[in-house]
Formats: C-alpha cells, structure tokens, sequence
C-alpha cells in the first residue's frame, strides 16, 4: 500500500476493507471524470501541481517535470507518428459477477467465491473483453473513452514508457486519484542492471537509463559486455475488488525478450512476462498484484545472480595485487571499478531496504492470518517472495564484502606511492 495514506489513517487502514469486497456503482462514474486543464494552462504542471505539498521543495519534480515535457502534446490531444512502435498494451474486460436489482437498492452484488476451485482453476474470462496494442497518440484516444461498463478491470503495460506515452496515460488519470489516491494502492518498484553483450542498438533512446562496461585489467572494448541500468514499476490501484487498475511499465531497451506483438500473439498476460493467459485473468487485484510481483522479482533475481557471478570473475585481478608499485592507470581503474561496484551494492540495498518494508509493514494488507483459499494463494506468494529477497540478500553480501576487499587493497596501494613520494623527497 502506498505510504501517502500512511500520515493522515491508522494502521488500520492497512487492512482490507470489507466494503472493497462489494460492489459500489455509484462511485465508479466518478472514474471517468480526467484532469481538468484550462485553455491556458500546461498539462503538466497541472498535474504536478495537484499532487505537490504546501511545504514541499520547490524542485521536488524536477527530474520528472523534465521527462514529460519531452512529450509530443497539441493543445489538449497527445500527437505521435502512426507509424510509430506500439509500445503499449490494454486490457479491459468487465467483471462477471451477477448483480441484481433489489427494491430499496440500486444494486446488491453477490460474494465471490473463493473457495470454489473454478476461481484458480478456470476463471472466467469475462465479458466486453479488449485486448489491443497502442502508441502514444491511439492510447490516448482509447483511454479519453467513457470507462463504466466497459472496463472494470483494466491493465495497462508499457514498454520503455517515453514521455508522449507518459503523458498520455496521465491526461486520462481519474481526478480523484491525482491529490490523494482513494480506495487502495499496492505499488512496488524493482531497480536492477542486466549484463548483456555491448550493441549500439541497446542503448536508452529516452536517456534515462545508463550503461557501463565490464573490463578486467588489460582487456579490449570490443565485443564486450555491459551493465545496463533497468527499472520494473507495478502499482495497482482501484475503488474495490470490482473496479480497478493496474500498471506495468517495464524497461526493455537492453533486450528484445519481450515485445508487444509477441504478447498480443500469444494472447498472454504481458505484465505477468507471459506466465499468464488472457483467456484466464485474475480478477482480485492483491492476487494479480502479487503475483505479478513475484514473477518480476524472480526474473530480477536471475539478472542479479547472473551480473554478481561475471563480476566476481572479472574483479578477481584487482584484488589480488602483488606489486604495489602499480602504474597509475591500474590505479585509477581500480577506484572506477570501486565506485561501480558500490553502485550495484546501493542499488541491490536500496531494492532489499523497500522490500523488508514492504514486508513488514504492508503484509497485514493481505489478510495473511486469514482463513481460506484466497488467503493461501496469498501466503504462498508471499513466500515465495520472501524466498527470493533471501537470496537478493546473499547477492548484496558478496558485493558488500568485494567492495571492502577493494577498499583495503586500494588504500594499501595508496599507502604504498604515499610512502614512496614521502621518501623521494626526503631524498631531495
């Protein structure tokens, strides 16, 4: 759950509410009322402005305001090349749960069943189900559309999210939901860097994200492989079980492995990387959320484990050093490679500090001491969840341990020329 809620509730609020449970058509209107801009005002800063505080710091969206300003904007539309690349996926479909009319109320929804295996084992896929790929300018014309009754249930996925489409999304966002959001919020974030072969084609068109390459003493640049810095965002968000959102932008620019066409093909789940089938959603958002999560935790895991193991390859010349007397271009790689390394263990501790928060403070969102089927799914997620950050642990102390065996080697090394500069002019 996203901590803005935190300041102004109790703990409480990071229980599930009963009332999410039913349905709530009065409110779900309220969905299609977007951002209001006047003639004269920028998209942006409206945006940004809503969602600012009263004693917050002037530059506090700085870096973001930067980012969407880029976009490709006429007035009030979103303008882009239709030739352009699809880089994005919705999928709206409306939830089958019966309704029905009951004098003295509008509506009254039935319970779902969780404990019935057809839930887990053979969803229903349905009804008014759209599953299309989108640039910048289409998603705009597809998200401008009323939303009641025609998608209750809708994901959104993006690949290396650029500013048009950005502000795309944003230009559609429920004005409810930009000051504070309502209902609930389940939001997770996984920063990691993937080691792939160097090619030009893989570099990061929107220059946001970098890259470094990996070079033992001696080595040559040609054919060889680089770091490239990567985010996984996932935030799901909605008014209840029966009208939700779900956001997946996913950065891809260093690897073709995943494609919009590939997904639309395949008719799969594309923020789930696949595992899933379109023809078998999830309808409850914590159990998409989660499960989600755990797919992409687990995919950042591999990258991690694969990046550690070829860095310890390649650091094993600089930290066994026999003759102090090194060149001064040896030591001035060595204290590059230092701060590369320290890069990684911050971005590995920064990732592991969020997700024992998450854990610790966010898991009673869940209902994880809870009886039946829905709650077990829950719990066996979060353990493989856990099991994976334990292992994202034992990562971040193998490079915490290199950074201090290149710490004490350099600072040797230092030593030693300090010595050596000390004596010469002694000699002087």
């Amino acid at each position: 759950m996203d901590h803005r809620c935190a300041p102004a509730h109790t703990r409480e609020i990071l229980r599930w509410r009963k009332s999410f449970a039913s349905r709530q058509p009065n409110v779900y209107p309220n969905e299609d009322q977007r951002l209001q801009v006047g003639p004269k005002e920028s998209t942006v800063d409206v945006f940004l402005d809503s969602g600012s505080l009263h004693l917050g710091p002037p530059h506090r969206y700085r870096a973001l305001r930067t980012f969407l300003e880029k976009a490709k904007v006429s007035k009030s539309s979103v303008k882009e090349d239709p030739t352009s690349d699809q880089i994005s996926i919705v999928d709206d479909r409306c939830d089958p749960a019966p309704s029905v009319a009951i004098a003295g109320n509008e509506y009254a929804s039935f319970s779902r069943a969780w404990n019935h295996p057809a839930y887990f084992n053979n969803p229903p896929p349905g009804l008014h189900v759209n599953v299309s790929g989108f640039n910048a300018e289409s998603l705009y014309r597809h998200l401008k559309r009323p939303r009641k009754d025609t998608a209750d249930r809708r994901i959104i996925y993006a690949m290396d999210l650029n500013p048009t489409t950005a502000l795309a999304i944003i230009m559609n966002v429920a004005s409810l939901h930009v000051t504070e959001p309502r209902g609930f919020v389940l939001e997770f974030h996984i920063p990691y860097f993937a080691l792939r072969t160097d090619k030009e084609s893989r570099r990061d068109e929107r220059g946001l994200r970098k890259c470094r390459y990996i070079q033992a003493p001696g080595g040559s640049r040609r054919h060889q492989e680089c770091i490239y810095e990567a985010q996984i965002s996932l935030m799901v968000f909605g008014m209840g079980e029966f009208f939700w959102t779900a956001y997946c932008f996913v950065d891809t620019y260093y690897s073709r492995q995943e494609s919009t066409g590939s997904y639309l093909r395949k008719k799969s789940d594309a923020p789930s990387g696949g595992y899933l089938k379109q023809e078998s959603p999830i309808w409850d958002p914590r159990y998409y959320f989660l499960t989600v999560l755990s797919i992409r935790l687990s995919q950042v895991s591999l990258e991690w484990t694969a990046l550690v193991q070829t860095l310890e390859e390649n650091l094993d010349p600089h930290s066994d050093v026999d003759d102090l007397s090194t060149g001064v271009e040896w030591t001035k790689q060595r204290t590059q490679t230092i701060g590369a390394v320290r890069q990684l263990r911050n971005c590995l501790g920064k990732l592991l500090a969020t997700w024992n928060a998450f854990d610790s403070e966010q898991s009673t969102y869940f209902g994880l001491d809870e009886e039946g089927a829905l709650f077990d799914q829950f719990r066996g997620l979060f353990s493989y969840l856990r099991e994976k950050a334990a292992e994202l642990k034992c990562l971040y102390m193998t490079l915490e341990q290199r950074v201090e065996t290149l710490e004490k080697t350099n600072l040797h090394i230092l030593s030693y020329w300090q010595v050596m500069m000390m004596s010469k002019n002694f000699s002087i």
